[in-house]
């Protein structure tokens, strides 16, 4: 009998010691896509949650039908990141965290987040302007030191008329002409940039002495606005009526014409 007694103790006293407390639940859950030369991928991190014996986070995507399905997990318990590459361009996916302790609780699921899949960055093709194109850089690298963020550089160019060899001008023609940007930094919610544009053209003079000719120059400063929100085109917008918008098209490519998706 007393034996029997024993037993019943020990297992009451083993039995308090198991852990039936789950985790708590994964805040600020946040998540991104971006674009680097060679790779491509959606990035969620969140807060870590305090828990002594936590072993790990369960990620989980929304499948096709709707559904949550389980899609992976982190390596470590401190591990408050995850990197998704199976993606395709300009399709939304949805994440969530849950976590799980080392007795197998899981915790509540966050907040869902979506995460749509375009990034501005890469090569932009601008067809009625001789095949010119813009790069947008991601963490531009300048020398020893990187640029955070997306970028249009300095100095970008537009030839608008080049007539310097055409037998058709006349004296007082505008020979040649080309738009000058400055460099901007692209908002990458809105995906909108804006900053000056200086207008620059050169025509022929009333002076011509012999074989030479005389040109004059002009810079006019335009505010423009570039907008590449949309993942199929862009568009340069200016802040004057003399000058028309100008439109851009994504190439899905990154600046070494290497392609963003294969």
């Amino acid at each position: 009998m007393d034996r029997i007694c024993l037993i019943v103790i020990i297992a009451m006293i083993a039995g308090c010691d198991v852990d039936e407390e789950p985790p708590e639940t994964v805040s600020d859950l946040r998540g991104w896509f971006t674009i680097n030369e060679g790779s491509s991928w959606a990035k969620i991190t969140w807060f870590g949650v305090e828990d002594d014996d936590l072993d790990y986070y369960n990620i989980f995507r929304m499948g096709a039908d709707n559904n949550l399905v389980h899609f992976g997990r982190t390596e470590l318990p401190g591990q408050n990141t995850f990197i998704d590459t199976t993606i395709e361009w300009k399709a939304t996916y949805d994440y969530t965290v849950q976590p799980v302790d080392l007795s197998g609780n899981e915790g509540d699921h966050s907040d869902t987040i979506a995460i749509f899949i375009y990034s501005a960055g890469g090569l932009w093709a601008i067809p009625d302007y001789d095949s010119s194109s813009l790069c947008i850089h991601h963490n531009q690298l300048m020398g020893t030191f990187q640029k955070k963020g997306y970028n249009m550089p300095d100095g970008f160019s537009l030839i608008v008329n080049d007539e310097t060899n055409s037998s058709t001008v006349s004296v007082g023609d505008t020979i040649f002409s080309q738009m000058s940007f400055s460099e901007s930094s692209l908002d990458s919610f809105t995906w909108q940039a804006n900053g000056w544009m200086t207008y620059q053209y050169t025509v022929l003079d009333t002076n011509i002495l012999g074989d030479t000719v005389h040109t004059v120059s002009s810079d006019i400063p335009v505010y423009y606005l570039l907008d590449l929100a949309n993942p199929e085109s862009g568009v340069f917008s200016f802040y004057s009526t003399l000058f028309s918008d100008i439109d851009l098209y994504h190439t899905l490519k990154y600046c070494s014409e290497e392609d963003i998706f294969n």
